[in-house]
């Protein structure tokens, strides 16, 4: 995926495409991985845009998200985080570092299916956010990651 074709896509949409707009896309695509939040994005917006404004950077991020560019997560406390769509998938969040990482949500399968047939209860898939400690945070207080 590239800026372009991002571009594009919100324009097929009937979307309009700002400076900040761009900016956004193109810093969101350095690092498609990274979930960040807003006030991450201000600084790089305001480096080049010196006339942006918060509230810029708020609005373009929900038109992004409207035309199914950027995805918004609430993981955790805190202000929501934004980063590339790429489709349903669960949140791992590193309770030492706090970084997070994107799993398949087949992940979930087997529990889901456990909690529907035990206790009827259906769980939506590709929503949740899950805690615990990343391989490198368990390897740097233990060679052997136990």
């Amino acid at each position: 995926m590239d800026v372009e074709t991002l571009l594009e896509q919100i324009r097929s949409r009937g979307g309009r495409v700002t400076p900040v707009t761009r900016l956004v896309i193109e810093r969101a695509l350095d690092n498609p991985e990274e979930h960040f939040r807003a006030v991450d994005l201000l600084q790089h917006v305001l480096d080049t845009e010196p006339t942006a404004t918060e509230s810029t950077v708020y609005r373009t991020l929900d038109r992004l998200v409207e035309h199914g560019v950027m995805e918004r997560s609430q993981i955790g406390e805190g202000a929501p985080r934004f980063h590339v769509g790429h489709g349903p998938h669960e949140h791992l969040v590193c309770e030492e570092c706090g970084g997070i990482t994107d799993a398949p949500t087949n992940l979930l399968d087997g529990i889901a299916h456990h909690l529907h047939d035990s206790h009827g209860f259906v769980l939506r898939i590709g929503m949740s956010t899950l805690g615990g400690t990343c391989r490198d945070c368990r390897y740097a207080d233990d060679p052997t990651g136990d």
